[in-house]
C-alpha cells in the first residue's frame, strides 16, 4: 500500500479496506490519464448523482423558462411535446457521453474526452474549443440560476405582501447570492456533497408538492385536449394577437423558438462526469450518475410541466360570476384558456389598477377605461386561432391577458400561478400560506442549484487551468492545501459570472439580455457535449478503451443522432423570440398596462426585441479566440493523451477491475 499512501490525504486511512482499494485503482487509472490525485476523492455514487440532479434542477429550470419562452412561444402543446422530443434525444446523447466518460473519467470531462478521440495534431484545438464551450455554458448557467434566485425571491416577497425589488436591487441580490454560493464551494467536496444530498432530497419533495398541490388547488384545470394540442404565441403579434398579422412568423418558427424551453432544462447533466476525480469507482459511478440525472430530469421535468399546463386554466365562469353577476359569460372559441396568462393575474388585484397610467379617475373602472380604449364597436379581433383571451360580453371589453401575467401580482409567472391557484377566485384551497410555501420552495431550490452549478464550473475551470488554457493558469489551478478545493478557480468564476449578470441592467431590454444568458448557457453546453461525440464518430480511434458502458453496434447510430440533435437545435437559440416591437413589451415605459406598439419609437427602442445572444456569444468566443492567439497557442498542449502514457488495453482492464471490485 505504499504506492497508494502517497496519493491520498490522511482521511482515506479511516475508510473501509474495500473502498480504499477502489480509490487506489481510481488513482492509478487517473495517473494513466496523465494526472495526479490532487482533488479529494470523497463522493459516493449518490453524492455524484446529487451533483448532477441539483445542477440541472428541473423544478427551478422549469420555473425560469415556463413563462418565457414556454407559454409565449407555442403554449402547452409545444412545451409538452417539445419536452418529450428533447428528453428522448437527450437519453441517446447521455448514453453516447457515458460511453466516453467511462473510458476517461476526469474533472475535465468533455474537454478531456475531445483530446483523446482525435489525432494528436488536432488534440490541442479540439480540447481547447470543447473546454471553453463547456466553461462558458457552466458559467452562464451560474448566472442564470443566480438571476432565477433573485426573481423568485422578489416574487415571494411580493406574494407575502412586501415591496417589489427594483431591477438594480435584483441584480445586486444575484451577485450577492452568487458570492455566498462561491464561498460554500471553498469547503471540501464531501462536505459540499452532503449539502447536495440535502438539496436533492429537497428537490424531490418540492417536485411532489408542486406537482400535486397546484392542480388540486386550482379553480379549474385544462382538459387533456388543451394541454396536448393548444398552440399560441404572444410575442410576435400586435394588439389583435392574430398570428396572420405578422407575416414573417410561421407556426414552425414559433415551435423552434418554443422548444428552447426544454433544451435549457436538459443542460448541465454532465456534472456527474466533472466530479469523477472526486468520486469513488469513477469509471462506473460518473457515467451512471450522468445517465441517471437525465432520466430523473426527464421524469421530474415532464411531471412539473404537466402540472403547470393543466393548472393554468383561466377560471372564466368564476370571474364572470364575480364581475358580471346575471350577465352572459361569452368567449371566443380560441379564448377558452390562456395557458396561465389570464389565470395568473386576477382582475380583482388592487395592484393591477394601481399600474394604470394615468390613474383611474373618480367613477372610472378598469372596464370603463378599456371600453374607452377599445371603442364602442369592440373592433378587436377574436378568432379560433388567436391567442386565448377573455371576452367579457356584458362589459363589452376585451382583456388582453397575454402580458398581464408579467405586470401584475408577484412579477414572476410561475409564482403568480402558485398564488392564483391557492388564493384566486374559485380556488379549492383558499390558503395563501400554501402558495407562499411553494414560492419559497422555488427560492430554496434555486439556491441549492446555484451551489451545485458553481461547484461544477469550478472543476472545469480547474481542469482547463491545469493544462494552461487560461491566462494566469498557475494561480487559477492552485488548490487550498487543507480543503483540497479549487478556491482560486471559484473566485475567478464569480467575477466572470458577475459581469454576465450586469447585462441585466441593459436599458434596451433586460428580459432579452436574460434570455441571452440562458441561450449562452445552453449553446455552450450543447457544443461541448456534441464535439467529443462527433469527433469520435469521425475518427473512430482504434485505441478507444472497451468498458462496461460500451455501446457496441449502437455507438455509431447514437453518435449520428447525438450530433444532429445537439448542433441542429443550437440554431434555435439565435432566433429572435419576439416580433419587431418596441421596449414597451419589456419595460412598460409609457405606463400602458398592455402591449401596444408605438409608431414613434426610435431605432434603439427595438433593441429590446433583438436576439442579444448573437452579441453575447460573439463577445465570449472573441475573448476565447484572442486568448488562443496571444496565450494558449504558446502554452497550451491539451490534456495528456492516454495513447502516449499506457499500453493499449490497460485502461480497459483497470476500469473493469474497479467496476468489479465495487460490488464486493
Amino acid at each position: 500500500m505504499d504506492e497508494f499512501a502517497g496519493h491520498h490525504d490522511g482521511d482515506d486511512g479511516h475508510l473501509d479496506p474495500v473502498i480504499r482499494e477502489i480509490h487506489r485503482r481510481d488513482t492509478i487509472h487517473l495517473e494513466k490519464l496523465g494526472y495526479k490525485q490532487d482533488l479529494h476523492r470523497g463522493l459516493d455514487d449518490f453524492m455524484n448523482f446529487a451533483f448532477g440532479f441539483t445542477e440541472v434542477a428541473c423544478l427551478v429550470s422549469a420555473g425560469i423558462v415556463f413563462g418565457t419562452p414556454g407559454l409565449t412561444n407555442g403554449g402547452p402543446a409545444v412545451i409538452i411535446w417539445g419536452f418529450i422530443f428533447v428528453a428522448s434525444c437527450t437519453v441517446i446523447v447521455g448514453f453516447s457521453m457515458a460511453e466516453i466518460c467511462s473510458a476517461y473519467p476526469s474533472a475535465g470531462c468533455v474537454y478531456h474526452w475531445a483530446a483523446q478521440v482525435v489525432p494528436k495534431r488536432w488534440s490541442p484545438l479540439a480540447s481547447y474549443t470543447t473546454g471553453w464551450a463547456n466553461f462558458i455554458g457552466n458559467a452562464a448557467g451560474d448566472a442564470a440560476f443566480s438571476n432565477g434566485f433573485s426573481s423568485f425571491l422578489g416574487a415571494a416577497i411580493v406574494a407575502g405582501g412586501g415591496v417589489a425589488l427594483t431591477q438594480q436591487e435584483l441584480v445586486g441580490v444575484s451577485i450577492g447570492i452568487l458570492f455566498l454560493q462561491s464561498l460554500l464551494n471553498f469547503f471540501r467536496v464531501d462536505q459540499v456533497g452532503f449539502v447536495n444530498n440535502i438539496a436533492a432530497a429537497t428537490q424531490f419533495i418540492s417536485l411532489f408538492i408542486v406537482m400535486f398541490g397546484v392542480p388540486l388547488c386550482s379553480a379549474e384545470v385544462n382538459s387533456a385536449k388543451t394541454v396536448f394540442s393548444a398552440f399560441w404565441s404572444t410575442n410576435y403579434n400586435s394588439m389583435n394577437m392574430d398570428p396572420s398579422a405578422t407575416s414573417w412568423i410561421s407556426q414552425g418558427y414559433i415551435v423552434c423558438t418554443g422548444i428552447t424551453t426544454s433544451l435549457f432544462i436538459f443542460s448541465g447533466y454532465e456534472a456527474s462526469a466533472h466530479m469523477a476525480e472526486e468520486t469513488g469507482n469513477a469509471a462506473e459511478a460518473a457515467p451512471k450518475g450522468l445517465v441517471n440525472t437525465i432520466f430523473a430530469t426527464g421524469m421530474g421535468g415532464f411531471s412539473i410541466f404537466l402540472a403547470l399546463a393543466f393548472s393554468c386554466a383561466y377560471p372564466i365562469q368564476s370571474y364572470c360570476d364575480k364581475f358580471m353577476p346575471g350577465l352572459p359569460c361569452q368567449y371566443s372559441p380560441g379564448a377558452v384558456y390562456n395557458g396561465g396568462y389570464a389565470a395568473l393575474n386576477g382582475f380583482d388585484n388592487p395592484n393591477f389598477a394601481a399600474q394604470l397610467s394615468p390613474p383611474l379617475q373618480a367613477g372610472e373602472t378598469i372596464v370603463t377605461r378599456y371600453n374607452a380604449f377599445v371603442g364602442p364597436n369592440n373592433t378587436i379581433t377574436t378568432c379560433a386561432n388567436c391567442v386565448p383571451s377573455l371576452w367579457l360580453q356584458g362589459a363589452g371589453t376585451y382583456f388582453d391577458s397575454s402580458t398581464m401575467m408579467f405586470r401584475t401580482t408577484t412579477g414572476n409567472p410561475v409564482i403568480n400561478l402558485f398564488m392564483q391557484s391557492t388564493t384566486g377566485v374559485g380556488s379549492k384551497c383558499g390558503n395563501k400560506g400554501f402558495g407562499l410555501l411553494m414560492a419559497w420552495l422555488l427560492v430554496i431550490n434555486s439556491f441549492f442549484a446555484g451551489v451545485s452549478s458553481v461547484a461544477v464550473t469550478g472543476r472545469i475551470a480547474f481542469a482547463l487551468a491545469r493544462d494552461k488554457a487560461f491566462p494566469y493558469s498557475d494561480w487559477i489551478k492552485e488548490l487550498n492545501p487543507t480543503l483540497k478545493s479549487p478556491v482560486n478557480a471559484v473566485m475567478m468564476i464569480w467575477f466572470c459570472d458577475s459581469l454576465l449578470i450586469l447585462l441585466l441592467l441593459n436599458p434596451h431590454g433586460g428580459v432579452a439580455s436574460f434570455q441571452a444568458i440562458v441561450g449562452l448557457s445552453t449553446v455552450g453546453f450543447q457544443i461541448s457535449y456534441g464535439l467529443p461525440v462527433l469527433l469520435k464518430l469521425i475518427y473512430q480511434p482504434a485505441t478507444f478503451p472497451i468498458t462496461n458502458w460500451n455501446l457496441g453496434k449502437l455507438s455509431i447510430p447514437f453518435g449520428v443522432i447525438t450530433s444532429l440533435f445537439l448542433f441542429g437545435s443550437n440554431i434555435f437559440f439565435f432566433f429572435p423570440t419576439t416580433g419587431p416591437i418596441d421596449l414597451q413589451h419589456f419595460d412598460n415605459k409609457d405606463g400602458k398596462p398592455f402591449l401596444f406598439p408605438d409608431e414613434n419609437s426610435s431605432v434603439t427602442d427595438h433593441l429590446g426585441s433583438m436576439s442579444w445572444l448573437c452579441v453575447v456569444t460573439g463577445a465570449v468566443f472573441l475573448i476565447s479566440g484572442l486568448n488562443w492567439i496571444f496565450n494558449s497557442s504558446f502554452n497550451f498542449t491539451g490534456p495528456k493523451r492516454v495513447d502516449e502514457m499506457s499500453d493499449e488495453g490497460s485502461i480497459s482492464q483497470d476500469v473493469n477491475l474497479a467496476i468489479t471490485d465495487s460490488h464486493l
